[in-house]
């Protein structure tokens, strides 16, 4: 491919030069094509968003304007602890189809990004216009262009200077965004330049500031503080006969001042001893996360021509940008190392002096000790040291008469921990966390992207360019994380934490750390007290002292650092003059190198995270050569058949320890008559997979898994252990598209009518997947279903189910020990496994009027159709996800069958008023009948022109309007996710906004 290459450029510098050169019309490369054109029609699906268009989406944040777009699903512009991708909502990337971020391709100027965020990625006042091309384009622009492209392409050659303010607010206060920036030009002797910067910021929006939808949703865990425990069981003879999982006897007894119960968790410290659920004690952890995140975001472009003869231009951007994020979350997560804990200390002992379990034999089968105490059992303390002798296995020996206080010691029972999160809303908490108590390291991040592309193009005197451009980009990105120190736990429950700084005596100066709810509470004889916890963390029996809270918390930084460096040579001109017209050519190669380096903290690298235990450091090198060609053959230009033309395109791209991938494109579009343009076009493209995916060692994560082996369907967080796959295959796909468009200029008298159809279908195989979480426990339930049937899927017979667990569950799934069998971690794995296959319609239409007293009136829709998106997930996971939250897919977003938005656009001389209203049809929620609403988002904006006002040729704009101007919301679910799928609706409520630009 590549000598064919050569041999096609240097054939091409051949063809004769036109006559007419010098009064040739400028000429312009288009997304989807790479052949300059001074006129062009997409053969391929292709809508443009000018300027004012993004400017009347009413956000600064482009990212939040492509998750408004019809065709695009499961992009996070909110922040959502059930994304496991992008929990704060402030990276957020397009998702054309639904398909996956990896399978829409983002460009800037036409030049691949390094990374998909759209909200760092340019100042808004230095965006022309962005072009979206939804169909496959591989062989124009190789990997990863599968469900389309999205191209933003900046202003140039800017002559003069504008400067703009944006403010944006919440009709309650509760949130804000604020943006100031600028965009200066000149035109030289021999070039230009523009120079344009943004700072742009935005407020958090706390859940509990939208408690209409907190406190009905359901934003708990099994994993609670306090905790639940697999206590021992004894019989009338004080032997133990088994264990029975219990939770903390203090859980729901503290006084909130949010309240306890269900119905409070709306509320800021709520629940705050946890609240009693059977034998969990559950964490109501909402009121710990933003539905918006606070970010800031500082942005500048550079760009500059110059040219250096008649012939040879160069051109260079300099873009800098920096985006920082501080999320929050609960105190600590779940899906800590419990296992390990039981495994190496046997749990927490007796003698521990938090412990709050009195051994006892439950005679009257109440589970509580009798008023009288005559259930209580005592140990036997032949030292005389008031501490229970223990066997050689470390068993507590019972006194000779063990119901005889006389004959023995009091003593508690060793437990096993079931469930347990390290610090909730109660006690003594880590000093590091915000006013709220919560942490703000769960997804906490500072970004720094620099890029820098030079390119010089020569223009041959026979009508041919030349284009070689170089191009370096450099992410540096660092995450804060916050987590727990394994070893500290470890030692805490050994009363080994210290020296504590200023206690003298050496043996007072080690401390236990205490995760029963004896570290604010009083208990005896496993009933509990509270003496006002809520106002005083340190009235419990065994309270944690600041001191071994601190030990026990981490707070670190991780470094994510990728590079990519890019050479492009290309190559477009005339081919041959043909019966039809010019024959018009491109042909170029391409070399990438992508560098990434990965440096985990050191708690991470020695494996002593509480969870996600370890990460270790690595490095990876990735490079790929591609060599591509485009013709465009015009087949037919007459009065009798209109005009048609097809394009014909290839890219051949060969990646270093991968493999090679040829991906062509067919494209037709034939105009038979002057109002009608019909489009068909078939390519296959590729998805390469990434360095983190082949190339990452042993690392963990958290997502929510339900286990309906042991009816825990409370979404509980658990640790998915997981590396890379070095002999991943790249993912194939097969797209095809037909479409046509009518444009009416003279529909009636004073009026254009414009509408067009397109169908697509795109056939995906050989899916990268993470098999994680939810689908491997999901799969081995199946397969349990098939050995051992069952009558009713919410009561799992357990006899059935420990059966299963001896015999034949999936290894990958690790539970800790008897009664319980928590799900304590999932061996989550990399495989090409996925087959989708998503079929859509497109439509559009707008109708103009224009009157010379009235001014002009346009009316507009577009509309996305999802006719199919059935999957393959591999282990037997299949089905159509249309219409459905598909929550527990973690690679399929939320797809409402329809989305539309509607216009009213009226101008008259200076001033225009802009209608919009944003639709999606109604969704299956999961995990509850309440169907996700179909939901009517209506805007308005209100723009005005004033001309001189500063003097002759400046302009100053002013808008004002308004986001959901009618305040919808959706009907809570009663769910998870805070009761609202942010996937599609928006939980800010009615928002208000100003804009002022003055251009001179």
């Amino acid at each position: 491919m590549s000598w064919f290459v050569l041999g096609a450029l240097a054939w091409s510098f051949q063809v004769q030069a036109d006559d007419d050169a010098d009064d040739a019309i400028e000429e312009i490369i288009v997304t989807g094509s790479l052949i300059k054109r001074d006129n062009f029609d997409s053969a391929s699906p292709l809508q443009v968003l000018e300027a004012a268009e993004i400017e009347a989406e009413a956000t600064p944040a482009l990212g939040e304007i492509i998750y408004n777009q019809t065709f695009n699903y499961g992009s996070d512009a909110f922040s959502s602890h059930y994304s496991v991708t992008n929990p704060e909502g402030n990276r957020t990337g397009a998702n054309f189809r639904g398909l996956g971020g990896g399978a829409t391709l983002t460009l800037l100027d036409g030049k691949r990004v390094l990374d998909s965020n759209l909200n760092n990625l340019i100042p808004q006042i230095a965006i022309e216009r962005i072009d979206i091309l939804k169909d496959g384009a591989s062989a124009i622009y190789g990997s990863d262009a599968v469900a389309g492209v999205i191209n933003v392409i900046p202003k140039k050659a800017v002559q003069g200077a504008e400067i703009g303010a944006f403010f944006n607010t919440d009709h309650h206060r509760d949130h804000d965004e604020y943006v100031v920036n600028f965009i200066i030009g000149d035109t030289m002797d021999r070039g230009y330049f523009t120079l344009a910067m943004e700072a742009r910021e935005r407020t958090g929006l706390g859940q509990t500031e939208r408690a209409n939808l907190l406190g009905r949703s359901v934003s708990s865990s099994g994993t609670g503080n306090p905790g639940s425990y697999n206590v021992p069981v004894r019989d009338a003879a004080g032997v133990i006969t088994g264990a029975q999982q219990t939770a903390d006897p203090g859980c729901g007894v503290a006084e909130s001042p949010g309240g306890n119960g269900s119905d409070q968790v709306g509320n800021v410290r709520n629940n705050i001893s946890g609240r009693l659920s059977g034998a969990i004690c559950r964490f109501e952890f909402g009121e710990f996360f933003n539905f918006v995140s606070p970010n800031k975001v500082l942005n500048t472009y550079l760009n500059y021509e110059y040219q250096i003869n008649d012939q040879m231009v160069y051109t260079s951007d300099i873009i800098y940008s920096r985006q920082r994020s501080q999320s929050r979350g609960s105190p600590t997560n779940p899906g800590g190392r419990i296992r390990d804990i039981n495994l190496i200390l046997g749990g927490i002992m007796g003698d521990h002096p938090g412990n709050p379990y009195r051994a006892f034999y439950d005679r009257d089968g109440d589970g509580a000790i009798d008023a009288g105490g005559n259930e209580l059992l005592f140990a036997a303390d032949a030292n005389g040291d008031g501490i229970p002798d223990r066997d050689d296995a470390g068993a507590v020996v019972l006194a000779d008469q063990p119901f005889d206080s006389s004959a023995g010691v009091p003593f508690n029972e060793d437990v096993t921990i079931a469930a347990l999160r390290l610090f909730g809303k109660l006690g003594t908490l880590p000093g590091n966390l915000d006013a709220s108590g919560a942490n703000i390291g769960y997804a906490t991040y500072d970004i720094n992207t620099y890029r820098m592309n030079h390119a010089i193009e020569y223009s041959f005197d026979n009508g041919w360019d030349l284009l070689g451009t170089a191009t370096m980009q450099q992410n540096v990105d660092l995450r804060f994380r916050k987590n727990q120190s394994y070893r500290a736990v470890l030692l805490g429950l050994q009363g080994m934490i210290g020296p504590e700084p200023g206690i003298t005596d050496l043996a007072d100066s080690y401390r236990y750390y205490n995760p029963f709810s004896t570290s604010a509470l009083n208990c005896e004889n496993r009933v509990c007290t509270d003496p006002g916890a809520w106002r005083n963390p340190n009235l419990g029996d065994y309270p944690n002292t600041q001191f071994v809270a601190d030990s026990i918390d981490i707070n670190a930084i991780r470094l994510l650092k990728t590079k990519l460096l890019t050479y492009d040579l290309l190559a477009t001109g005339e081919l041959h003059e043909g019966w039809a017209g010019s024959i018009d050519g491109a042909f170029g190669l391409e070399y990438r190198k992508t560098r990434l380096i990965w440096d985990a903290r050191s708690d991470e690298n020695q494996c002593n995270n509480w969870y996600d235990a370890c990460s270790l450091d690595y490095g990876a090198t990735d490079s790929v050569q591609s060599a591509f060609v485009e013709i465009a053959l015009p087949l037919v230009d007459d009065d009798q058949f209109g005009y048609a033309e097809m394009q014909i395109a290839g890219r051949y791209s060969s990646y270093a320890g991968i493999g090679s991938s040829y991906d062509p494109k067919i494209a037709i579009r034939w105009q038979p008559l002057d109002w009608l343009a019909i489009r068909a076009s078939f390519s296959t493209a590729f998805i390469a997979p990434s360095m983190s995916q082949r190339f990452t060692p042993k690392s963990s994560f958290l997502q929510s898994t339900n286990d309906l082996l042991f009816n825990d369907t409370e979404a509980t967080y658990r640790t998915n252990v997981f590396q890379g796959n070095p002999d991943l295959e790249p993912e194939q796909a097969e797209i095809t598209n037909f479409g046509f468009s009518v444009a009416l200029a003279d529909f009636c008298d004073n009026c254009d009518l414009n509408f067009g159809v397109d169908y697509s279908n795109f056939f995906f195989e050989d899916r990268i997947t993470l098999l994680r979480g939810p689908r491997v426990v999901d799969a081995d339930f199946s397969k349990f279903l098939e050995a051992y049937p069952q009558a009713d899927l919410a009561n799992v017979s357990r006899d059935d189910a420990v059966a299963w667990l001896s015999c034949c569950a999936n290894p990958n799934i690790v539970r800790g020990g008897a009664p319980s069998y928590t799900i304590v971690q999932v061996n989550a794995y990399y495989l090409n496994a996925q087959v989708m296959e998503h079929t859509a319609i497109d439509v559009y239409a707008d109708y103009t009027w224009h009157t010379d007293d009235y001014g002009s009136l346009r009316v507009g829709i577009e509309a996305t159709h999802i006719d199919e998106f059935s999957y393959d997930l591999g282990g037997g996971v299949t089905g159509d996800a249309v219409g459905k939250q598909n929550l527990g897919i973690d690679v399929i977003p939320t797809l409402p069958e329809q989305r539309a938005i509607a216009t009213v656009n009226w101008s008259r001389d200076n001033t225009n008023l802009l209608l919009r209203a944003r639709w999606n049809k109604e969704v299956d929620a999961a995990w509850t009948a309440t169907d996700i609403d179909a939901l009517t988002y209506i805007d308005l904006t209100y723009t005005h022109r004033l001309d001189g006002l500063t003097g002759s040729g400046s302009s100053t704009v002013l808008e004002i309007g308004g986001r959901n101007i009618t305040d919808q919301y959706p009907t809570p679910l009663g769910a998870f996710g805070a009761s609202i799928e942010l996937a599609i609706h928006d939980p800010r409520g009615r928002m208000f906004f100003v804009r002022a630009k003055h251009a001179f």
